[in-house]
């Protein structure tokens, strides 16, 4: 739909940032199962490109032909919007003048389920983050990208913009592993506001990251 194709002019110009919350844990278990259980004495030739979390942006890149800028990010459940911010980074610091950014996963592997099950956080039947009766999280599968480009870049081709990045806003809350506070949340967003020269009544709309 952006109608960009890379070419010697431009390769070193576009760049990738794919976000992550777990590595490649289906080949991890696969060479653990072959070395363990069937008393193989070597592991796959590719396990480690395979495991490494900066694996899916290496793969866009070799798929598009991106010589920019081009790693992972991993934040657990921030991760595609920590992607999608550094991209914006690396946009405004002029080392790129398209980036895509975004998120992928595939955690749907016995261990990983496994994992999920001791914190006791998956939910029997459906995710309904805020409904008075929820009972945990459903895990998935999936990716999304998008094509971010400086405003010059996309006018000067002719682009049909979908929308606008204002500002980005990022924080930590360095308190506990996974009882979020008030606090963390609410610095991030100021952040972006400050960032986009935005006030609070000027948002209409917030994704909320509702995980059941």
């Amino acid at each position: 739909q952006a109608g960009l194709v890379a070419h010697a002019d431009n390769t070193y110009r576009m760049g990738a940032i794919v976000g992550i919350g777990v590595a490649g844990f289906e080949t991890i278990e696969e060479n653990y199962r072959a070395i363990l259980l069937e008393g193989r004495n070597r592991a796959a030739i590719f396990t480690v490109p395979k495991v490494m979390p900066g694996a899916a942006a290496g793969q866009v890149s070799m798929s598009l032909g991106l010589r920019g800028p081009v790693f992972g990010a991993t934040s657990a459940c921030s991760s595609a919007n920590h992607a999608i911010s550094t991209a914006v980074d690396q946009i405004r610091l002029g080392r790129a003048d398209v980036m895509l950014a975004g998120g992928t996963e595939a955690p749907l592997v016995w261990g990983v389920l496994k994992g999920w099950e001791a914190l006791r956080v998956l939910s029997p039947d459906t995710c309904r983050p805020f409904s008075a009766d929820r009972a945990g999280l459903v895990l998935g599968e999936g990716a999304g990208m998008a094509v971010l480009e400086s405003y010059d870049h996309a006018m000067a081709r002719g682009a049909t913009i979908l929308a606008e990045i204002a500002g980005v806003g990022l924080s930590a809350d360095a308190s506990d592993i996974v009882a979020p506070t008030v606090e963390g949340p609410e610095a991030a967003m100021r952040f972006c506001l400050a960032d986009a020269g935005l006030n609070p009544e000027d948002v209409d709309y917030l994704n909320a990251h509702g995980t059941g």
